[in-house]
């Protein structure tokens, strides 16, 4: 694995002030240019760009939004020649999906930055299955740490909540007034992870070394991380899914070093010492990360 680098004059706008970016839009423009061959930015725009029927021209507001981003959290790069290619594809390289790739690139960004991310923090922290955006919001707001010098506003949690929620992160329920989000992620999203570790990992068969890795490097994922550290409770219940799709084994053993507090569906906790993640995960929609549902919804 590389060591991560950060772009030169990136752009420096928030993160969540992409309001219109979403995550199939940056995983399509990503699979493009790493597709073996030099892409420019008019290539991209002629790929992706919508038409405008009453003008005749392309719309490629959308395009310009999306490369700022993955500019902006070093996937891609865009020379003098605006030549567009990725950057830190050999960070983490044996990841499979773009999605944990997404989430390890928003978590390494620095300073007001380090937001986007630290809305993972926050929710995991709540350790509830259900949060609307409006209590996450109060708790943002209410940061003691000063962490970061701006203005929340219910805007850049909505743009959070639909990126996270495209990439499996969490679900984001709006309309029909609701506007909060169900704190479980994706159980392809946790496996990939896991698997990750399992096969990569140092002491790879440690649950507790596996969430910490995921916790410090892709999304917040305990409620408690004093003493012994705990799961959140809509991390544990994917968990659990697993448990019961005999994908996952967890398993409790006599020392007390080193282990997780995980919450137990029917309450109580048990404390997990060591896992195993089984491969390939079962073929069915639960197992598949929501952009690859709706593909295949489409492409039936």
């Amino acid at each position: 694995m590389s060591e991560y680098t950060y772009n030169d004059d990136k752009p420096s706008k928030l993160l969540t002030g992409y309001s219109t970016v979403r995550g199939a839009e940056l995983k399509s423009i990503y699979t493009f240019v790493g597709g073996g061959q030099d892409v420019t930015e008019t290539d991209i725009e002629e790929r992706f760009g919508r038409p405008d029927f009453a003008s005749g021209n392309t719309n490629t507001v959308h395009i310009d939004s999306c490369l700022r981003f993955l500019e902006a959290i070093d996937m891609i790069e865009i020379s003098d020649t605006d030549v567009v290619s990725l950057t830190n594809d050999e960070f983490y390289p044996e990841l499979e999906s773009f999605e944990p790739r997404l989430l390890a690139h928003i978590r390494k960004q620095e300073g007001e930055q380090y937001h986007l991310s630290y809305l993972f923090d926050i929710t995991a922290k709540q350790d509830t299955r259900r949060c609307s955006l409006e209590e996450l919001l109060e708790v943002a707001k209410g940061d003691e740490t000063n962490l970061f010098d701006l203005a929340w506003r219910e805007e850049k949690l909505r743009m959070w909540a639909n990126l996270a929620d495209h990439v499996g992160a969490l679900s984001y329920l709006s309309g029909d007034g609701e506007n909060e989000v169900m704190t479980s992620p994706a159980r392809p999203l946790l496996g990939e992870l896991l698997s990750w570790y399992n096969e990569n990992g140092e002491d790879s068969k440690r649950f507790a070394r596996a969430m910490e890795w995921i916790d410090s490097e892709f999304l917040g994922v305990f409620s408690e991380s004093l003493n012994i550290p705990t799961v959140s409770v809509g991390v544990a219940d994917v968990l659990a899914n697993m448990v019961d799709d005999g994908v996952l084994t967890l398993r409790s053993m006599s020392d007390t070093e080193d282990v997780v507090e995980l919450p137990m569906p029917n309450g109580g906790t048990r404390r997990i010492s060591t896992f195993n993640i089984e491969r390939p995960f079962p073929q069915k929609p639960t197992y598949w990360y929501p952009l690859d549902r709706n593909e295949r919804r489409m492409n039936p």
